[in-house]
């Protein structure tokens, strides 16, 4: 693979190195090697660049062919991972865009590339209504019930009960608080929260113990099983001029499809974070959603709770910084005044 590599030379941006954990070091050192032995083996040309995220994505060509090479880590804890995305893919259906190649075992896959690919982000900032709308119309098209959803090796949506207990064993936890209380030289500043003054960390250690007992309840009243994405926000909803909207970035996940609204309440972020009242934003939004899903509105916002109370610790458990006025936390107090 050597040889390969050098018949392409890959350099990544300083902010995409930056902003990835120091445990994808050796992924990254590895990437160019990665990408010129599959740009061969498919018989792909580059042609162009994306913005990068966490995954490396490039757009490609193959006889003619808009294709899109994405490459993911195989061997991280905590990574979705290519087969789990390769699964969400095929079991969405028409919604999802289309797999041309893939090697997702080692983390590769060649996906169809939506054109124009404009996302439903630019709706919303001209109809949120609308946006909304349509993006429930994609949750519909997208997931289904499902008989043995366990045997198609998707994950259930209740494995993120976890993220209580790893939050708990966290930097901010009541485990790791209990011990920093017991050390003279910390106990002062723990006491009085100094340390978490300007965060949302004392916001969302209340939601997460509203969070555990909501999904207890939620559990307990078991649903019909749906195919979830788990990320399907504006962001991940593209215009295709063949499909029309088509979905990527799928997590593999099926559970209470009312959980696969959770990630578009707090999206497109700038829009939500320019809200002044947000309280309003996620009611209006709840409403259509359960009007177009069918979904009962007070179950639909205790699911939505859970989720982005869920997805901020594991912001948190990252070691990232979550401030007081985050999307995500302003939309976590508004759901709370509706469940």
């Amino acid at each position: 693979m050597d040889a390969m590599a050098d018949a392409y030379e890959l350099e990544l941006p300083d902010s995409y190195r930056e902003q990835l954990p120091r445990s994808w070091q050796s992924w990254l050192d590895q990437l160019p090697e990665i990408v010129a032995a599959y740009l061969e083996r498919w018989e792909l040309t580059v042609t162009g660049e994306f913005p990068l995220s966490h995954s490396y994505v490039v757009p490609v060509d193959r006889a003619g062919r808009a294709c899109v090479l994405k490459i993911q880590p195989t061997d991280l804890p905590d990574i979705e991972g290519a087969e789990r995305e390769l699964l969400g893919l095929r079991l969405g259906g028409p919604r999802a865009v289309g797999v041309v190649e893939e090697d997702a075992a080692n983390g590769v896959l060649l996906l169809d590339r939506a054109l124009p690919g404009t996302t439903l982000e630019e709706m919303a900032e001209r109809d949120d209504d609308a946006a909304t709308e349509t993006l429930a119309t994609v949750i519909r098209d997208y997931g289904r019930p499902l008989d043995e959803p366990g045997a198609l090796g998707l994950r259930p949506i209740e494995e993120f009960a976890e993220a209580f207990e790893d939050f708990d064993r966290g930097p901010h936890g009541s485990v790791a608080r209990r011990k920093a209380a017991s050390a003279p030289e910390t106990r002062l500043p723990v006491v009085l929260g100094m340390d978490e003054l300007g965060t949302a960390v004392p916001v969302m250690r209340s939601a997460r113990d509203t969070a555990e007992a909501l999904l207890a309840e939620l559990l307990a009243d078991h649903s019909v099983p749906y195919l979830l994405h788990g990320d399907l926000h504006h962001g991940n909803v593209l215009a295709d001029e063949e499909r029309g909207l088509v979905v990527v970035d799928p997590w593999g996940l099926y559970g209470d499809r009312s959980a696969d609204v959770a990630p578009a309440l707090s999206n497109p972020l700038e829009l939500v974070s320019r809200t002044t009242d947000v309280l309003a934003l996620v009611r209006r939004r709840l409403g259509i959603y359960a009007e177009v899903l069918d979904l009962d509105r007070e179950r639909l916002a205790a699911w939505c709770y859970v989720y982005t109370v869920v997805r901020t610790l594991w912001t948190l458990e990252d070691g990232d910084e979550v401030p007081e006025d985050d999307v995500g936390v302003r939309t976590v107090a508004a759901l709370r005044q509706l469940i």
